[in-house]
């Protein structure tokens, strides 16, 4: 008995380790969404204005060039719904919160992430919100999110001509942001000529259900600024 339990002990502490060392790993790797909530928890006293929406704010906005101390939480396919959950998570601790801008495109109003959405345990690890029932081993390591995203970051991270991200204090990409139209020398014409090719398919929702609750959603951000802001 005392030989299988070895034998089974030898086989389960370097697996253990393995898989503590890849979530030490990408804990520890910068990224925007853990600089953006490292740097707005550090200063939440401090912070007048914030920037909630999807990727066209966060690669829009870059807070170094503003006058007021401002925390964008925009992030890559963060639906209302994740926009009001931080709201109404850090609001009370924002003494000097003055201006809320929210992202308000069109697309967005239909869009709902579903309730099995890989990054919503980025949320509850980094912001401590939880909108849907999150399994327990995703709440504890973020490479368990979706190991299939992880390992494809991994092995792009080791090509020779990959040019490293360089982020500022506020999370914002300032160095080597990947983007449709680098590729095509930012020239107008091929952009506007490959547009329906490239945009085929994209945003064309229609969830009159969904439509109403972000409606809601937003309504109760604009009332409690409209009290409190």
């Amino acid at each position: 008995m005392k030989s299988f339990l070895l034998k089974i002990l030898i086989f389960i502490i370097p697996l253990v380790f393995l898989l503590l060392s890849i979530e030490i790993y990408f804990r520890n790797v910068e990224n925007a969404f853990k600089i953006k909530a490292e740097f707005h928890k550090r200063n939440l006293n401090e912070i007048e204005t914030l920037f909630l929406g999807s990727s066209h704010t966060q690669n829009g906005v870059n807070p170094r060039f503003l006058k007021s101390k401002s925390s964008n939480l925009s992030f890559g396919s963060q639906d209302i719904q994740l926009d009001s959950a931080l709201f109404f998570s850090y609001i009370p601790k924002m003494s000097n919160l003055k201006n809320v801008v929210v992202e308000l495109d069109y697309h967005r109003l239909d869009l709902e992430n579903n309730a099995d959405y890989y990054r919503y345990s980025w949320y509850h690890i980094y912001h401590d919100i939880e909108i849907h029932p999150i399994k327990f081993h995703k709440k504890l390591s973020l490479y368990a999110s979706s190991p299939s995203f992880f390992n494809s970051n991994f092995i792009s991270s080791l090509k020779r001509d990959k040019n490293k991200q360089v982020f500022n204090e506020y999370g914002y990409v300032e160095k080597n942001y990947i983007d449709h139209f680098t590729p095509l020398h930012h020239d107008k014409l091929v952009i506007k000529n490959s547009a329906i090719q490239r945009l085929s398919g994209r945003h064309i929702e229609n969830f009159p259900n969904s439509r109403n609750r972000n409606k809601n959603r937003l309504n109760a951000i604009i009332n409690y600024c409209k009290k409190t802001i």
